[in-house]
């Protein structure tokens, strides 16, 4: 291998480095325990818990009445830097009363309390409007088992899994409904209706910051320079 070839893979994975360490793990399904025993706070009444290797199963197929879900209110979600939050979600089965409610919603608001609600029904995910009805929406089957990468930057919003984009659109502000709306830096997984109920798995949950910029582009270019290893090298 030539030096120029050494100094270019040295160079990727300077930069690999910089961007695993700028991401953080919320709920890591291989340790095998719930996601209360992982800092989240979990509200399961009149739901069904199951945990496995493949994530946390929550079934609220009992009744529509039955509210339940995941909150994580411990990461400081800054739209302005831009922020990704990637959620491993099956939906297995979803029903709902009405057609602008859902089983499975995934609320994810930043540190001003602006952010977007997500509704997943079996055929379509789809975003609350600030009125809760049918906002931007796409069809795609959510039976399959999918990363889900919800990015905030600035005003606007994307959701995409596995390089497809499925929605973008503008942030909204829940606030005025009160909780948990009006909690700054949420993150809420579950069924948060009384007109729906879902059996769903959730995966591995985290959130990355933006990929390395200057900075960390001049840190590896310094460490790796030719000049910098001969004086540290011996």
């Amino acid at each position: 291998m030539n030096i120029a070839t050494r100094s270019l893979l040295s160079f990727a994975a300077c930069l690999g480095w910089v961007a695993t360490a700028r991401a953080q793990v919320l709920f890591d399904p291989t340790l095998g325990t719930a996601p209360a025993a992982q800092g989240w706070t979990s509200v399961l009444a009149g739901a069904t818990q199951t945990v496995s290797p493949a994530g946390v199963r929550l079934s609220t197929l009992a009744a529509n009445a039955v509210q339940a879900g995941y909150f994580w209110n411990a990461t400081p979600f800054d739209r302005a830097k831009g922020f990704t939050v990637s959620v491993d979600l099956q939906l297995l089965t979803e029903t709902h009363a009405r057609a602008d409610r859902a089983g499975l919603s995934w609320i994810l608001l930043s540190s001003d309390r602006k952010g977007v609600e997500l509704a997943f029904h079996p055929d379509r995910v789809f975003a609350q409007s600030t009125t809760f009805t049918r906002s931007e929406e796409s069809l795609v089957d959510t039976a399959v088992a999918r990363r889900w990468d919800l990015a905030f930057l600035g005003d606007t919003y994307r959701l995409s899994s596995g390089g497809t984009t499925w929605l973008t659109g503008s942030l909204r502000d829940y606030s005025a409904f009160g909780p948990p709306y009006s909690t700054p830096n949420l993150l809420f997984i579950g069924d948060d209706t009384t007109s729906a109920r879902a059996d769903f798995v959730m995966g591995r949950v985290a959130v990355s910051a933006p990929e390395p910029g200057s900075a960390a582009l001049l840190l590896c270019a310094v460490l790796l320079s030719p000049a910098f290893r001969r004086r540290h090298s011996g």
